[in-house]
């Protein structure tokens, strides 16, 4: 009966799809439930881009807390992910890591399309608004528990809000300067700064 049922060309075609698929992420190592999710990629990327415009800050310490407040907010949707994903505690060098990997892919991206980077500015901006109201309503007495569980859960990023947003000129304003200012620091990154000190 279940071979009679495979004999349609559809079945065939999902089929030879599925064990595409299954072949690609073995070749991989990667076990379907264990592949990091898209959240946790945003939020680390979120984060280098913000990394990424604490260059431009100077001295202006205010604006420099303020940017890496910001860091903060996204490494914390991304740590709580990734413990609950797989199941240890992720430390300040592994975030390091990988945002410092992400880091490097922004300036890439940056270098092949600009827009894409202005995109990404803006949805961010508008995920972190939604976070940081979630996080408003958990009270301060809060455990670390109830903070990762809302961390963890929390919205998708947002799409990109529309083009008659006012913000769009400033966000690009924004990306270019920090850009600029971290390509003329030569595009240094936590994990960079660690390897010259081993030298």
């Amino acid at each position: 009966m279940l071979r009679n049922s495979c004999q349609t060309s559809s079945m065939r075609k999902l089929a030879t799809t599925l064990c595409l698929a299954v072949s690609v992420l073995v070749a991989l190592d990667i076990h379907p439930s264990h592949a990091r999710p898209v959240k946790a990629d945003n939020a680390i990327q979120c984060a280098a881009l913000y990394l990424i415009s604490s260059s431009f800050m100077g001295r202006n310490k205010q604006a420099a807390k303020s940017i890496g407040s910001i860091q903060q907010i996204f490494q914390g949707v991304f740590s709580a992910i990734e413990r609950k994903r797989l199941g240890k505690i992720i430390t300040n060098g592994m975030i390091s890591k990988e945002k410092s990997s992400a880091a490097e892919a922004l300036g890439r991206q940056y270098d092949r399309n600009p827009s894409s980077v202005y995109r990404l500015e803006m949805r961010c901006n508008a995920w972190r608004r939604i976070i940081t109201h979630r996080l408003s309503g958990l009270g301060k007495g809060s455990t670390k528990r109830e903070i990762r569980n809302t961390m963890r859960t929390m919205p998708n990023m947002p799409l990109s809000p529309s083009q008659s947003d006012p913000r769009w000129s400033r966000s690009r304003d924004f990306v270019d300067r920090s850009f600029k200012a971290w390509t003329n620091l030569g595009r240094i990154t936590p994990q960079s700064v660690k390897q010259r000190m081993k030298r």
